[in-house]
C-alpha cells in the first residue's frame, strides 16, 4: 500500500453555475448544494462515475457518488484519471469515511463553503485494484 495525494490520480473540478431558469427540463440530475438533485436538465457536464462534494450552504461537506451522467452545479467533482489504477467508487468510499474531516475544511462568510483547492492534498491509501474492489464489495 502506498499513500497518495488526491490530485495525483484524480481530476478535481469546480462546478458550472446553472440556475433554475437556465434549465431545460429532462432527466439529467443537477447536483448543487443539497443531498439530492435540485432539479433535472437536458445536458450533463460530468459523465458516469463521479464523486461530488457539496460546495456551499448547510451541506458544504456532503460527499456523494453518481454512476450516471450529472450536471454539476454547486459542487466539487472528483474522478479517477485512470480506473485501472484507482477506482472512482473506492475514492468515494474513502472520502465518505473521512467526511467529518472534510466538514472542517469549511470557510465561513455568511454561509459555509468548501473549496476544491482545500481538497487536492488530501491523502488516501492506494491499494491494488483487487483490494479496492474488495473494499467496494463489502
Amino acid at each position: 500500500m502506498e499513500i497518495i495525494k488526491l490530485w495525483e490520480f484524480c481530476d478535481i473540478n469546480k462546478w458550472t453555475t446553472i440556475t433554475r431558469n437556465m434549465v431545460t427540463p429532462w432527466n439529467i440530475p443537477v447536483i448543487a448544494w443539497w443531498k439530492s438533485p435540485s432539479c433535472f436538465h437536458n445536458k450533463s457536464n460530468r459523465d458516469w462515475l463521479t464523486v461530488t462534494i457539496s460546495s456551499s450552504g448547510a451541506n458544504a461537506w456532503f460527499v456523494n457518488f453518481f454512476s450516471i451522467p450529472i450536471f454539476a452545479s454547486d459542487c466539487i467533482t472528483i474522478k479517477s484519471k485512470d480506473e485501472s489504477i484507482i477506482l472512482t467508487k473506492y475514492i468515494f468510499l474513502y472520502l465518505k469515511s473521512i467526511q467529518e474531516r472534510i466538514f472542517w475544511f469549511q470557510k465561513w462568510a455568511g454561509q459555509p463553503h468548501v473549496y476544491w483547492y482545500d481538497l487536492i492534498n488530501l491523502e488516501l491509501p492506494l491499494y491494488s485494484s483487487i483490494k479496492q474492489q474488495k473494499i467496494i464489495n463489502k
